[in-house]
C-alpha cells in the first residue's frame, strides 16, 4: 500500500500529494510502516489541519494512536473512513485506498 500518489485533485475537495507525508513512513518487507515518533505525529496533525480531506494522515494517526493505547484513534478512524468511502469510488483510484478502508473497518469492528 502506498500512502499517496502524484499531486492531483480528485473532486469533492480531496487532494492527493506525495510530499505531504514525506519522511513519516518507510517500506519494510514490501509493506508501508508509519513512524510514530513525535516528529511524524506532528506532521500527521499538521497535514490534517492544512489538508483535512487527505485520508492517509488520519490513517497514520489511527495506527499510531491505537498502538499507543490512546482512545481517540476511533475518532480519526471514523473521519478516515468517511474520506476513503469517497476516494474508493473514484475511477482508477489507487488500490491502497481500498486496502486502507478495509483495515480501518476491521479495526473499528474489533473495537
Amino acid at each position: 500500500m502506498l500512502p499517496v500518489g502524484a499531486t492531483f485533485y480528485a473532486g469533492a475537495g480531496i487532494i492527493n500529494n506525495k510530499k505531504l507525508l514525506k519522511g513519516t513512513y518507510e517500506k519494510i518487507d514490501g509493506k508501508l510502516v508509519y513512524k510514530c515518533n513525535a516528529d511524524s505525529l506532528g506532521v500527521y496533525e499538521d497535514v490534517i489541519e492544512t489538508v483535512p480531506k487527505f485520508p492517509f494522515s488520519y490513517f497514520a494517526l489511527v495506527i499510531c494512536k491505537k498502538e499507543q493505547g490512546e482512545t481517540d484513534w476511533v475518532d480519526y478512524a471514523h473521519e478516515a473512513v468517511k474520506i476513503f468511502k469517497i476516494t474508493t469510488q473514484i475511477g482508477y483510484h489507487v488500490e491502497g485506498h481500498d486496502e486502507a478502508l478495509q483495515i480501518l473497518l476491521t479495526k473499528l469492528k474489533e473495537e
